[in-house]
């Protein structure tokens, strides 16, 4: 991982301003079977909280078929708040909004809707189309 920038100290917490880049992303580290696999990928950090993050990648969640990605967010304490993810795979798009959360409880939503995703990419007995809202 590269990682520019600055963290200014303030009497609220640490001021960011940073750019970074990865290659070969795992999550976690340790599993033989990453959930989150990402072969390269940019991001942003900035603020004084909560930061704005911004990040643009490639990755493969699971058992999913890769996926690009460009998502805005806002991160702050115990909470992830995911603006507005535009993710391409499978020959669609997908404009999508949620969070992800670990304070006070574990939680995650999301919502959005899926654009010409083409189920005949993971098995060639399912050809077509396929758009829907997603919530």
């Amino acid at each position: 991982m590269d990682l520019s920038g600055t963290i200014t100290p303030t009497d609220d917490g640490p001021s960011l301003d940073l750019d970074g880049q990865w290659v070969k992303l795992r999550w976690p580290l340790a599993d033989k079977t990453p959930a989150l696999d990402s072969a390269r990928g940019r991001f942003t950090l900035n603020g004084s909280g909560p930061y704005a993050f911004t990040a643009s990648a490639d990755a493969r969640i699971g058992a999913l078929p890769r996926i690009a990605a460009d998502l805005p967010a806002k991160l702050e304490p115990g909470r992830f708040e995911l603006s507005t993810i535009t993710a391409r795979a499978l020959g669609g798009v997908a404009d999508l909004r949620g969070e992800v959360a670990w304070k006070p409880a574990e939680r995650w939503n999301v919502n959005g809707i899926v654009r010409d995703i083409d189920p005949g990419k993971l098995r060639s007995a399912l050809p077509g189309r396929l758009s829907f809202v997603l919530s």
